[in-house]
């Protein structure tokens, strides 16, 4: 009797070594793998190289591994990231965000600005109501 097999779940590769291709025939090779959340992830490598593009690949799978286990946490990791980042580029991020979930340029522009000491005038009170 022949094995059928269920056709309605989806089967995910599971070798966790993720996978190398190329989109174009000269172009780099772009890596592809499952982040920790289970989210497939695609970086370019930005080499033609392919013995380099397994290497990079190999570390982006260990770290991701790493996560998967616990040992790095990725919100401690968002957070340093985050810290690494500029004021000025915060504040342009939060001014994106503002204008894209509705928000008007003039209630934007009525917020605190930065001052010259490195603080925010005027939060007294919470700034931009949504």
């Amino acid at each position: 009797m022949i094995e059928r097999r269920d056709t309605k779940t989806k089967s995910k590769r599971g070798n966790g070594q993720g996978s190398l291709f190329k989109r174009l025939a000269d172009g780099p090779w772009i890596g592809a793998w499952y982040d920790h959340g289970g989210e497939r992830r695609e970086k370019s490598t930005r080499t033609t190289d392919r013995a380099a593009a397994l290497r990079m690949l190999g570390r982006i799978i260990t770290d991701e591994e790493l996560r998967r286990r616990g040992i790095i946490d990725p919100a401690a990791e968002r957070i340093a990231d985050h810290r690494k980042m500029k004021l000025s580029a915060h504040l342009a991020d939060w001014q994106q965000a503002m204008s894209a979930g509705g928000s008007t340029r003039m209630g934007i522009s009525s917020c605190p600005s930065p001052t010259p000491r490195g603080g925010l005038a005027g939060m007294s009170k919470p700034c931009c109501p949504t």
